[in-house]
């Protein structure tokens, strides 16, 4: 196998300018309260799993 150099990444501010602006606009369409990229609300690690994988859990009907 034939390996590649590494490819450099740069972030820019204008990066994290954009993806703060989306990140407040999902939140917002979630209509959960927007905190820091960086600090977000103390989560168990079960939800924080569910919510990596996409589980949404349903209600069961009796």
């Amino acid at each position: 196998m034939i390996r590649r150099s590494p490819t450099r990444i740069v972030l820019k501010i204008e990066d994290l300018q954009e993806y703060e602006s989306m990140r407040k606009e999902m939140e917002a369409k979630k209509g959960t309260p927007v905190t820091n990229a960086w600090e977000g609300p103390a989560r168990s690690k079960q939800d924080i799993v569910r919510e990596r994988i996409g589980y949404v859990p349903q209600p069961h009907d009796s």
